[in-house]
């Protein structure tokens, strides 16, 4: 089975980040690695990511504080974050997901996409 790698940008997501955290935990294949940058968080994010990360040891919490307005680039400036961080530490992996902080899913929703990818390799994005 191929390796993956999350990355995701959080920024106030209190309400909605710990149901996220277990949808991924809860999958059938998790992800070798899932980079979890809070961005300028002024609310409980951070400790519920840092709970959550110290009994599963793919997640990596990354806190950015040079951040302003929550935009658009400030959400593409997290995830290079999250990227420097996955190409500093020389992770080999073959899928990466952009996952938003206030989704929830089934528990084998990452296994059938990768599944997908393997039964096609023309497949670019899903």
């Amino acid at each position: 089975m191929k390796k993956y790698i999350l990355v995701t940008a959080a920024k106030n997501e209190q309400d909605y980040i710990g149901e996220t955290i277990k949808s991924v935990i809860s999958q059938t294949l998790k992800p070798m690695l899932w980079c979890i940058v809070s961005d300028g968080s002024t609310d409980k994010t951070d400790e519920i990511i840092k709970e959550f990360a110290k009994t599963n040891s793919f997640i990596k919490y990354i806190r950015n504080d040079n951040t302003d307005d929550r935009n658009f680039a400030s959400k593409v400036y997290a995830i290079s974050i999250a990227l420097n961080f996955i190409k500093e530490n020389k992770f080999e992996y073959h899928f990466l997901g952009n996952l938003d902080a206030d989704t929830i899913f089934e528990s084998d929703y990452y296994e059938k996409i990768i599944h997908e990818f393997e039964k096609d390799e023309n497949l670019g994005l899903a």
